[in-house]
């Protein structure tokens, strides 16, 4: 079951980073 964990980071990751490109695309 060690997989699980390390799959959910990196999709939180790439939520985050997604949601800051986003963020970033909207102010500027």
């Amino acid at each position: 079951m060690p997989l699980l964990p390390v799959a959910l980071v990196q999709v939180l990751l790439e939520i985050s980073a997604c949601s800051c490109s986003v963020w970033e695309a909207a102010v500027h």
